[in-house]
């Protein structure tokens, strides 16, 4: 539990600067003294917040689902309300993150497609950054892209997996009104169907998914902006595990 509180602390240290105004939901089911503990790491980074405690959720996994009503809610009665992040909390989203996904969205927006984020971690023996869920190197011959200048560009990685989601209030009408706002849809497993989104829907023709990362086209190597830090690191140091095994660096071939 300390070191998930650790992780805890991190993420809320990093979105407590994304915008002028963070209003932040935590959906929990741990011990009343336990919740203290989380009420004081909160209050160090966020005023304005809110814990909940669902009930008669039935499988632990069903917690991850819970935000969704909150969020139906919160699109419907308050307009001032921009942008939707929903994500694990052991995700460090920084405010650079931010605002490579606003400048993103606001080319690909057009297009039909939104910013991704990759997760990375560090492994305890190897220097570098690897990537958590993407198992294979890409080729930049094979992979989609979508060009905005000679220097840029936006790929189509096939594994879009992001354990997060962020939406602007467009997408989020989108998500609820479409098939993919249901945990019974999709191939993923429950939890990860949380962090879906829009992921598979709609998805332009010759693409995987609706999730493109920025790309520098001259060094061949994806935007630093795009990276999170799966705080965990588990993957990168599970040997078993085929997941955090690739080096950002070597996300892309030639």
């Amino acid at each position: 539990m300390q070191n998930k509180l650790k992780f805890f602390e991190k993420v809320c240290s990093g979105i407590q600067n994304i915008a002028n105004d963070v209003q932040l939901h935590v959906i929990t089911n741990v011990e009343s003294n336990q919740k203290e503990e989380i009420l004081n790491i909160i209050k160090k980074y966020i005023d304005n917040f809110y814990i909940h405690v669902p009930i008669l959720i039935g499988h632990p996994y069903s917690y991850t689902w819970s935000h969704f009503e909150i969020f139906r809610k919160l699109l419907r009665q308050d307009d001032k309300i921009t942008h939707f992040l929903y994500l694990e909390d052991d995700i460090y989203l920084k405010k650079s993150n931010f605002l490579y996904w606003i400048n993103g969205r606001a080319f690909l927006k057009k297009y039909g497609f939104y910013p991704s984020f990759l997760r990375y971690e560090f492994n305890d023996k190897i220097k570098g950054k690897f990537l958590t869920d993407i198992t294979a190197s890409c080729d930049t011959k094979k992979i989609p892209a979508l060009i905005r200048d000679n220097g840029y560009c936006f790929i189509n990685f096939p594994q879009p997996y992001q354990g997060m989601y962020l939406m602007d209030r467009d997408m989020m009408s989108e998500y609820m009104n479409g098939k993919t706002f249901n945990p019974d849809y999709g191939h993923w497993g429950i939890r990860e169907k949380a962090s879906m989104g829009l992921t598979f829907t709609n998805v332009p023709s010759g693409f995987y998914s609706r999730n493109l990362v920025g790309f520098y086209l001259n060094s061949l190597s994806v935007d630093e902006n795009c990276l999170v830090h799966h705080l965990p690191n588990n993957y990168a140091n599970d040997p078993v595990s085929p997941f955090g095994k690739v080096l950002v660096d070597n996300a892309i071939t030639i």
